[in-house]
């Protein structure tokens, strides 16, 4: 008797948990909803935690609050680290998607950072000054003339997100002696530098990186050569490999290049499986920025 107590209190328990993710799952919103509330909160002032007058993180507690989550602590430029609600994601140097929080990091002369909502590449929602407002400005540039670089996003978790579309690994194998990536479109990321000129005024430049893709993987004896497309405004490439796919192996290799589209990664042994990736790079004064790193290739030796 006190066994089939326990299994049915275990039925029980069970049934209550799916019924509260079910309904948990229900009450999401979509993005669709999420851009109807953004709009409606322009030309408003939206004071969420009635501290130190309308700012844009008040923006942000307020849609998280919209989509049924507790706010984040601090001010904007706490939320490159702190607590995120369950589900969602912090990613830094993203290419933001629709309802995507946006990050930007403190700098001297913004501290506290910035935070907005980004909706498409010609519109994202902002509170400055008291007022929340849509702009047409590029993600990356909205508080670069303040010195505040584009961090990444917190991306929400929505009603209607698409299942995760990452490929898998493609493999190069020695009968094909090749391989090509097929993809023709490149995704950029953007990263600001910094140069002073003087004590008084100080240049930013803005340096677009496109995402390198890897056209070919050729074996040839003891070596693979790797070429890609070249990236016109790069003063280089990085390649890595290594025979690990997360290429934490102790035989794991970056190598730089100059003027060159190709690489040949020698010495490989028979047999083995070879993982391959490359970013761009460029030199702004005192810093470099790099590129995301391309998708990563497969070869098998």
């Amino acid at each position: 008797m006190k066994k089939f107590i326990c299994m049915l209190l275990s039925l029980i328990v069970a049934l209550s948990t799916c019924v509260v993710s079910v309904c948990a799952q229900s009450e999401r919103k979509s993005k669709f909803e999420a851009m109807k509330w953004a709009k409606s909160q322009v030309d408003q002032s939206v004071d969420f935690d009635n501290q130190n007058g309308a700012q844009c993180v008040d923006l942000i507690m307020a849609y998280y609050d919209f989509l049924g989550e507790k706010r984040g602590i601090g001010n904007a430029v706490d939320y490159v680290r702190n607590k995120i609600p369950d589900g969602w994601k912090r990613i830094k140097d993203a290419k933001p998607r629709m309802g995507d929080v946006l990050i930007y990091e403190g700098e001297p002369d913004i501290y506290y950072g910035h935070l907005g909502i980004y909706e498409s590449k010609n519109s994202s929602y902002h509170q400055a000054n008291g007022v929340v407002y849509n702009t047409n400005k590029p993600y990356y540039m909205i508080t670069s003339s303040r010195g505040a670089p584009y961090w990444g996003v917190i991306r929400p978790v929505f009603a209607d997100d698409e299942k995760d579309e990452s490929t898998s690994d493609v493999s190069v194998t020695k009968p094909n002696n090749s391989f090509n990536t097929g993809f023709a479109e490149t995704e950029s990321t953007t990263q600001t530098a910094q140069t002073t000129q003087s004590v008084s005024s100080s240049v930013v430049s803005q340096v677009h990186l496109s995402r390198p893709s890897i056209k070919s993987a050729k074996i040839k004896g003891k070596s693979i050569r790797v070429s890609w497309k070249k990236i016109n405004n790069a003063d280089g490439y990085q390649v890595k490999y290594s025979t690990n796919k997360k290429f934490k192996s102790k035989f794991t290799k970056t190598k730089i290049v100059k003027n060159k589209n190709s690489y040949k990664i020698k010495k490989i042994k028979s047999n083995k499986n070879y993982y391959v990736k490359i970013r761009t790079y460029k030199k702004t004064g005192n810093k470099t920025i790099y590129s995301k790193w391309s998708k990563r290739i497969k070869v098998v030796s």
